[in-house]
C-alpha cells in the first residue's frame, strides 16, 4: 500500500496564492475589458463586422428604441420584421413609411390570392430594396411597378438583412404570394452578414454541412432573453473576438455561404413557379469608374453557373454619372440611395425583364425546374 503525504502547509500557501493571483488576473483582465469596451472612442477603434460589436452597439441602444429600430417587430425565425400596419410614418426625415397588414412596404394592402390578369413579382433585399431613407412610392420596386404593365410588385425588402434572411422570407412569405419572377436585389456588403449571429439584432444563420445548407440560432432569442445573457457574459471574452475579427479572414468564407444561399433563393424560387432574377445594385464608394467590382464578378458568375437572369446596374449608373449626373449616394456615400436612384434601378431592371420576355408584354417562358444545391423546400 502506497501512502500520500498530506500536503504542507507551504504548497498550501502557494496554492492559495496563485488561485488568488489568477483571479486578481482574471478580475484585471475583465474590469480593464469593461471600462475599454464602456468607453465610446475605445469601442469604435475595436468594433467590426462581427457578432461582439454589432450586439454591444443593440444593448446600448436598446434603452431608448426597440428590436432594432422603432419600426421593427421581433420574428422568432428571422430576428426582426417589418412591423405591419404602419400609417404613413416619418423615417430618417427624408420620407413616410407604410407596411400593410403582412409588413410588406407600401399603403396598399396585399392578399395572397392573387388578381386574375395581373402579373406578381416579389423582390428581397436589404436596405437599399427596402428603401431607407425614401418614401413608399420612391423606391425601386414601386418605380418599377409603374413601368410594368398589368404586375403588381411586392416589397419584401428588410433592413440589415443577410442573404440568410431572404432566403427565410421567400421560404415563409414570398412564395405564398405565388409569384411570376422572384427578383433579388443583390448589395456586396451582405455578404459578411451570412456569417454573423448578430447584426442590428439576433439573427439566424446557416451553415454548411457536406455542402448542404443547415439552418442555426432559431428560435431566435427574444430582446429579454438576449439583455438576460449580458450579464453573463465576458467583456474580456468579447474584446478577444473583437480584435481576432480584425485580422481574420472572412472573405473566402462569406463567399462560400452565400454561393449556397444564391443557390437556394434561386431553387426555392423555381420549386414555387416562379422565374429567379438577380441584380447587382451599386452603394457608396463603388458608383466610381474602375474595373468590374469582386462582388459584382461574385454575383454575374455565380448567377451563370445557376442559370439565372442577372444585371449589374453598376455600368448605366457610371454612364449616367459621366454625363453630370449628381446622385445622394455619390454625394455622400454614408446615405442611402435616393429617389434619382431608385429610379435609374427600377428603369435598368425593367429593360432586363423586358429583354426576358418577363414584363408581362407577352407569354413569359417556363420556369426552369432545375433546383438549387442543398435546397430544402419551404
Amino acid at each position: 500500500m502506497r501512502w500520500s503525504l498530506p500536503p504542507t502547509r507551504a504548497t498550501l500557501s502557494r496554492a492559495a496564492f496563485l488561485g488568488l493571483y489568477l483571479a486578481a488576473v482574471a478580475l484585471f483582465l475583465e474590469g480593464g475589458s469593461r471600462a475599454f469596451l464602456a468607453c465610446s472612442p475605445c469601442f469604435l477603434r475595436v468594433a467590426g463586422e462581427d457578432d461582439p460589436s454589432w450586439r454591444l452597439q443593440w444593448v446600448g441602444r436598446k434603452r431608448t428604441e426597440g428590436i432594432s429600430y422603432g419600426i421593427d417587430v421581433y420574428h422568432p425565425r428571422r430576428g426582426w420584421a417589418l412591423r405591419s400596419l404602419l400609417d404613413r410614418r416619418a423615417y430618417h426625415g427624408r420620407g413616410r413609411l407604410s407596411s400593410d397588414g403582412h409588413g410588406i412596404r407600401g399603403a396598399r394592402e396585399n392578399p395572397l390570392a392573387r388578381v386574375p390578369g395581373r402579373r406578381r413579382i416579389v423582390v428581397l433585399g436589404d436596405s437599399y430594396t427596402f428603401g431607407e431613407e425614401v418614401s413608399d412610392d420612391e423606391t425601386y420596386a414601386a418605380r418599377l411597378e409603374a413601368l410594368l404593365s398589368d404586375t403588381d410588385v411586392l416589397n419584401l425588402g428588410v433592413h440589415g438583412y443577410g442573404h440568410d434572411q431572404m432566403l427565410l422570407t421567400l421560404r415563409e412569405d414570398g412564395v405564398r404570394y405565388q409569384p411570376d419572377v422572384v427578383l433579388l436585389g443583390f448589395v456586396a456588403m451582405d455578404m459578411p452578414r451570412n456569417t454573423l449571429s448578430f447584426r442590428d439584432y439576433a439573427k439566424p444563420w446557416f451553415v454548411l454541412e457536406g455542402g448542404r445548407l443547415a439552418l442555426r440560432g432559431t428560435p431566435v432569442p427574444t430582446p429579454e432573453e438576449v439583455l438576460a445573457a449580458e450579464s453573463r457574459r465576458s467583456r474580456f471574452l468579447d474584446l478577444l473576438r473583437m480584435l481576432a475579427a480584425r485580422v481574420r479572414e472572412r472573405g473566402s468564407a462569406a463567399e462560400r455561404i452565400t454561393a449556397a444561399l444564391l443557390a437556394e433563393i434561386a431553387g426555392t424560387a423555381r420549386w414555387a413557379g416562379a422565374t429567379p432574377v438577380f441584380v447587382y445594385l451599386p452603394v457608396g464608394a463603388e458608383m466610381r469608374p474602375g474595373p468590374p467590382l469582386p462582388g459584382e464578378s461574385f454575383l454575374l458568375a455565380e448567377a451563370g453557373r445557376l442559370g439565372v437572369a442577372a444585371t449589374s446596374r453598376r455600368p448605366l449608373f457610371l454612364e449616367r454619372l459621366a454625363k453630370g449626373a449628381r446622385f445622394r449616394s455619390e454625394r455622400r456615400p454614408t446615405v442611402h440611395w435616393g429617389p434619382e436612384e431608385h429610379q435609374l434601378a427600377a428603369e435598368g431592371i425593367a429593360a432586363l425583364l423586358r429583354e426576358q420576355g418577363l414584363d408581362g408584354a407577352g407569354e413569359p417562358p417556363p420556369a426552369s425546374t432545375t433546383e438549387g444545391a442543398g435546397r430544402v423546400r419551404p
